[in-house]
């Protein structure tokens, strides 16, 4: 049973307490402890409080900034889309091909009918620096299919929960998981594909974060990224 929390969150709460405790405990008559020992400790209490506080503010804001970003992003997609579709019903009615290249734009494609769905490949996971984790993959499907990803948590103790639905891929193949949970020895993600006409793919290899101790760093805490073929990737 560890003496002291493992969270940092916790830890820091727990040292604030023990220090005003041994602070009032008239050292070092009572346990051993100098003045000049529980100061430097409270010194030390106050800084891991304000850069605690200060890595919350700073995650609090880029996530603030991504979403403003994908807000304005997605806002200008839908208005290039629509006009796009403007100069495709153009085109259409007047039947010249010359239109879209005078609108510097490829004629869109007739898609092929599909009657399979691919089964996701080149599965990653990677932690991001504003906390999120970023889980892409590669498939060939066309731009009608959806992707759909499932999460599995496994915590601290080793209990493996099930895969559970917890959105879609973007169209660049891409689930940005903005809900990690704490108190987690690591999560997988898989994808697979449906087609417009309900086909489903089988469901991909996982792709693995993992926290905790890593090897060769002396015990140090580590994030650790496997795709389903075992390769590791350094988040």
């Amino acid at each position: 049973m560890p003496r002291t929390p493992s969270s940092d969150a916790a830890f820091i709460t727990w040292a604030s307490d023990h220090v005003a405790v041994w602070s009032a405990n008239g050292t070092p008559a009572e346990i051993g402890l100098t003045p000049e020992q529980v100061a430097a400790a409270q010194l030390l209490v106050d800084d891991a409080t304000d850069k605690a506080a200060a890595q919350r503010a700073a995650r609090d804001a880029a996530k603030a900034a991504t979403a403003e970003k994908d807000t304005s992003v997605d806002a200008l997609r839908a208005s290039i889309g629509g006009l796009i579709g403007i100069i495709d019903g153009f085109a259409k009615s007047t039947a010249d091909p010359d239109v879209y290249a005078r609108a510097q734009i490829d004629a869109p494609k007739q898609a092929a009918p599909r009657t399979d769905a691919p089964t996701p490949t080149d599965v990653q996971a990677s932690l991001r620096n504003d906390g999120t984790i970023e889980f892409r993959f590669a498939a060939s499907a066309g731009g009608s299919a959806v992707f759909l990803v499932q999460r599995q948590l496994v915590t601290i103790d080793g209990t493996e929960g099930g895969f559970l639905d917890v959105g879609q891929a973007d169209d660049l193949k891409r689930f940005f998981d903005d809900d990690v949970p704490t108190g987690v020895r690591s999560i997988d993600y898989r994808a697979r594909t449906r087609l417009t006409n309900g086909e489903l793919s089988d469901w991909s290899e996982t792709a693995t974060i993992r926290f905790g101790t890593s090897a060769g760093t002396g015990g140090g805490l580590g994030i650790a990224s496997d795709t389903g073929e075992g390769t590791g990737l350094a988040a």
